[in-house]
């Protein structure tokens, strides 16, 4: 993970360590749970592990707090942030069983405390005492275009706290209309350009300025088949 400095984020022996460890649980659990569709180690390390990374590299996420990942999957970007940023404390949403058991596993192995897995629907747990509008900073990354993810992570955010959204190179331009709707503002964009061709890539920075109305996030499935944008 030497790539990582590209990034401007160093890693000591021991976080290089986790992440190679992190490596070998993926090819471990992919056949059953179906994380990646990635294969090959450098494409995972650039792709996966230093992708997650350019999160701690915007220099968005606040100093300790909870952090959230929407849509987990193989633990990306919230281990990896994890690994690294050990002043966060780690929730990881998995609407999957099968990826839900991998992540609870990958947390053990990886030894991460302060680090816990919830198996659902965003658009339930984001209506639930506790869990709405309680962490200071929530990351999403290719689970929905950039104005339906809006919906499932606004919600999740607290009053002051930051949602990063990792678009790749997709924009929205009704997304900003549709952060608002939730309660947040666009506030800067970050991009960057992943090495050995990966591409440039962005991430947008949304500030929670004021709480989500309650009636929202709709429905699950509603968001996906009917976005707030336009309507």
């Amino acid at each position: 993970m030497d790539l990582a400095k590209e990034l401007g984020v160093a890693l000591g022996p021991r976080e290089a360590a986790a992440f190679e460890l992190y490596l070998r649980e993926l090819a471990a659990g992919n056949p059953r749970a179906g994380l990646t569709a990635m294969e090959a180690p450098d494409a995972v390390r650039v792709g996966h592990f230093l992708d997650s990374l350019a999160c701690v590299a915007s220099g968005a996420l606040p100093a300790g707090g909870r952090l959230l990942d929407v849509g987990s999957g193989g633990g990306f970007p919230g281990v990896p942030i994890r690994i690294v940023r050990g002043d966060l404390s780690l929730t990881l949403l998995e609407s999957s069983r099968r990826r839900a058991a991998f992540l609870e596993r990958l947390l053990r192995v990886l030894d991460l405390t302060e680090a816990v897995v919830l198996e659902g629907r965003a658009e339930d747990w984001g209506h639930r005492l506790g869990v709405r509008e309680s962490f200071a900073a929530v990351v999403a990354r290719a689970v929905a275009p950039p104005a339906v993810v809006l919906e499932y992570a606004l919600p999740f955010v607290s009053p002051g706290g930051v949602f990063l959204a990792m678009e790749g190179t997709r924009g929205d331009s009704a997304a900003p209309e549709v952060a608002a709707r939730l309660g947040a503002r666009r506030e800067s964009a970050y991009e960057y350009r992943l090495p050995l061709g990966g591409g440039p890539r962005r991430i947008v920075i949304y500030r929670k300025v004021r709480p989500t109305p309650a009636e929202l996030p709709r429905r699950a499935g509603v968001p996906s088949r009917r976005p707030l944008a336009g309507r």
